[in-house]
Formats: structure tokens, sequence, C-alpha cells
């Protein structure tokens, strides 16, 4: 993978929600606390890492925390695309319709324990071949 391209879709490929819940397959999810999210979003985003295309949604760089919060809580989640997706609600990715996808949802503030919820969802299978 060339870096700096870790966002294209042509190099990458992730199971949409609708595809996940065709699937009927055990999935999970890891979240953010939202404030951790939007704060090292803010960090990241209007800091050395600003992208131009964030002022289409009222972001500049160099903005406060709280007036960076003030505007990106009236982007409607269905207009957070492109670099926005960093942004926008996180159940915006979670659900299918009024279903919730993931089987499993950890927090990353608490990364072992999922990860352990994980592991133990897929010890408790019988992997025998056949």
């Amino acid at each position: 993978m060339t870096p700096g391209r870790v966002h294209d879709p042509a190099l990458l490929h992730y199971a949409g929600a609708e595809e996940i819940a065709a699937s009927g397959l055990w999935s999970f999810a890891i979240c953010w606390h939202p404030v951790t999210r939007a704060f090292s979003c803010w960090k990241n985003k209007c800091g050395d890492g600003w992208n131009p295309r964030l002022a289409r949604w009222g972001l500049c760089q160099g903005m406060t925390f709280n007036d960076f919060c003030l505007a990106i809580a009236r982007v409607p989640d269905c207009e957070a695309t492109d670099v926005a997706q960093h942004f926008r609600s996180q159940v915006y990715d979670l659900l299918h319709g009024a279903w919730l996808v993931p089987s499993y949802i950890g927090r990353f503030e608490d990364l072992l324990q999922a990860w352990v919820q994980v592991q133990e969802h897929f010890d408790s299978k019988n992997w025998s071949a056949g």
C-alpha cells in the first residue's frame, strides 16, 4: 500500500452495514468516547494535519476546540462524507436502518477488555475442520 493513501477505496474494502447485516456473521466494533474522538479529530485536523476540504463545514485551522464542537454539531451525519467521516456520529456507521449491526461494541478507552471479549467469543467456537 502506498503511504498516504489509506482511504483509497481501490486499495481497501470495508464491508458496509448492509453487507454485514446480510451475512448474519458475528461482528464487532470499537468506538471512542465522543469527546475523546472529537478532541483527537480537532487536534489533528485543525492543527498540523489541516485539510482545506474541512472549510466546507465551517472548520478552520487553529480554531478553538469549543468552536470546533459547535461547528461539527451542525453537520448532518448523512452529509459528513470524505474527510468529515472523522467527526460524524459513530452511531451513523453502526446502524443499518434501525438495526444495530455489530454484535459487540467495545470501547477504545478500555481496549484491552474489549479485545478480551472478542477473543472469548472466538475461543468459544468449535473451529474443527470439516
